[in-house]
């Protein structure tokens, strides 16, 4: 059964930010666990592969306390990252909200 979009944008924004500040999936699923919801590295696998098709809100929520990002870049059409405006210089990605710029090809 496949995701719905705005899931999928989810998983792929936590995995980007989690890459972004060098964390395991075991780390992630132990700080998220300290900041209120229980989940394992599995639980974590299972999301960014999709295999996760509903993720409550205390889970991105405890995601980005665990991410140390706020809960606004994990959910698309929040609204424009404070840092990057949604549209970082061409060939960079934002660290904040995990936004890629155009290409310069």
């Amino acid at each position: 059964m496949a995701g719905c979009p705005i899931t999928t944008e989810v998983a792929r924004r936590m995995r980007h930010r989690r890459l972004a500040v060098r964390m395991t999936t075991t780390q992630q699923a132990a700080a998220m666990t300290k900041a209120g919801y229980a989940i394992n590295h599995t639980g974590i696998s299972a999301i960014e592969q999709g295999r996760r098709v509903e993720l409550p809100i205390r889970l991105i929520a405890a995601a980005a306390v665990a991410l140390q990002t706020p809960l606004r870049n994990l959910i698309p059409g929040v609204g424009p990252c404070p840092a990057c405006g949604d549209d970082p210089p061409a060939g960079f990605s934002c660290n904040d909200c995990g936004a890629g710029g155009a290409s310069d090809e």
